[in-house]
């Protein structure tokens, strides 16, 4: 089969679930940017004065501490008070993703302050994350100033460079992937994703990039079975997704472990490592030099080196606390289902969703997984390869999640003026964090049935 027809046969068969998410996304997504304020959104500030300082070239401005935030360190930057005025913000954001078709009460609010006066004023930004997170709405928001723009139209023009990105490379995800495009198509679609694919949130670029990379691995396992070696344009591309991974959210670092679903007579051992070390080595040295001059460190309470010196001296139950937590997960936002709180329902039902697609996977994969009671461990291990990965690739983020959550935002040590939780007690984990692990759920459609175990190796022949 040839280049051309290839691609055609891959266009054909994502066609309907292409559609139904093209369709969904930008319906709901105009709903969203039409109804819900700019600033209706979590860590609003951090969100949208990152995309401003991106667009007007503050990369690299002086630090401060924040005493209205335990002192915080943050970015200074300058502009228009009508940019970054913090009037009509809405932290609570929830019921306004359930609830798509309603106007958000703050919205008249948020619109009159755009259109406040011009006035040059100062805020202190969050740089918690590299800005390339902010890179799409950041050129949304610069074309708007550019075409001199009113502010709102300005940051509605952002908040839609965003949802056109994450639409784009949503839709290249589903072309991409060989198998269990409907499941993409689904995750990309849901109202939460959505939203904040409609914001000028940074998660939308992680979701939207996590889908890629992971359609992207599973094509070239569809290509090991077509082609000898890979090419030096997969290995360049798989070497960019490194570098891009230490550059976004940092802690969906574990997701380029998928790389090992690639057959070694395809992409050897010795490429992996070299390919592999001298990627992660330029993500590594990149992402230190940013942190080292330009990271802040989120936290919720006073004491940060103690908290560190703490977690520290009780690493092992640090350890254990968060394994527990993380098996725990589901049930922890499954429980608030009955609450009257938006932010708990909205996570309730998140939950319930990623459960449902993983069920589903089990269920339309099923055949894959009978038959096999009787071959050894060896071949039952080759076989459900991808699965075990998954799992991994799974807990390696949340753990490392629950970490950083545990040593920067749960406060464990003594005293201080702050209340003080127990290590087991860890705080701000949000779902919208799993987002980009669902995806992890399409690697159930390729349990390895190439994998052939010969009769010798069955007990009952």
């Amino acid at each position: 089969m040839n280049k051309k027809q290839s691609i055609k046969d891959s266009l054909s068969k994502s066609f309907f679930p292409l559609v139904f998410f093209l369709i969904f996304a930008c319906s709901l997504g105009s709903l969203y940017v039409t109804n819900i304020g700019p600033k209706t959104l979590g860590d609003y500030d951090m969100h949208l004065f990152n995309t401003y300082a991106l667009a007007t070239g503050q990369v690299k401005g002086s630090f401060e501490a924040d005493s209205d935030s335990h002192n915080m360190k943050k970015m200074v930057i300058h502009g228009s008070k009508s940019y970054l005025s913090r009037e009509g913000a809405n932290w609570a954001y929830e019921n306004s993703v359930i609830n798509p078709f309603q106007k958000d009460e703050n919205l008249d609010l948020q619109v009159k302050s755009f259109n406040g006066p011009n006035t040059s004023t100062k805020e202190l930004v969050r740089t918690q994350y590299p800005m390339i997170n902010w890179m799409f709405p950041a050129v949304g928001l610069k074309v708007g100033m550019l075409l001199k723009l009113g502010t709102f139209q300005a940051w509605t023009l952002a908040r839609i460079a965003n949802l056109m990105s994450y639409v784009f490379i949503m839709a290249l995800s589903i072309t991409l992937l060989p198998k269990g495009k409907w499941l993409f198509s689904a995750i990309g679609s849901f109202p939460l994703s959505v939203f904040l694919a409609s914001s000028v949130s940074a998660d939308a670029t992680n979701i939207s990039v996590t889908a890629l990379f992971v359609a992207f691995i599973l094509n070239l396992k569809k290509s090991s079975t077509l082609n000898n070696k890979i090419s030096h344009t997969e290995i360049a591309f798989l070497m960019l997704f490194t570098v891009i991974f230490f550059n976004l959210k940092v802690a969906y670092v574990p997701v380029l472990l998928l790389v090992f679903l690639l057959p070694n007579k395809f992409f050897s051992i010795r490429k992996k490592l070299l390919a592999g070390s001298g990627s992660v080595l330029i993500g590594l040295v990149s992402y230190f030099l940013w942190s080292k001059t330009f990271s802040t460190v989120l936290t919720s309470f006073y004491g940060l080196q103690d908290n560190v010196s703490f977690v520290k001296h009780h690493l092992i139950s640090a350890f254990f606390a968060c394994w527990n937590f993380a098996l725990n997960t589901p049930l922890y936002f499954l429980s608030a289902i009955g609450t009257d709180s938006a932010g708990a329902k909205l996570s309730a039902l998140t939950a319930m969703f990623g459960i449902f697609i993983l069920v589903l996977s089990i269920i339309f994969n099923y055949n894959s997984f009978s038959g096999n009671d009787n071959i050894k461990l060896t071949s039952r291990i080759s076989k459900y390869f991808p699965i075990i990965l998954a799992v991994t690739v799974y807990f390696a983020v949340l753990l490392l999640t629950l970490f950083v959550l545990l040593v920067t935002w749960t406060k464990v040590y003594p005293g201080g003026i702050d209340k003080t939780y127990d290590v087991s007690d860890i705080k701000g984990l949000q779902m919208r964090y799993f987002l980009p692990l669902m995806f992890l759920s399409v690697l159930f459609y390729y349990v390895d049935d190439s994998c052939e175990v010969s009769k010798s190796e069955r007990k009952n022949g």
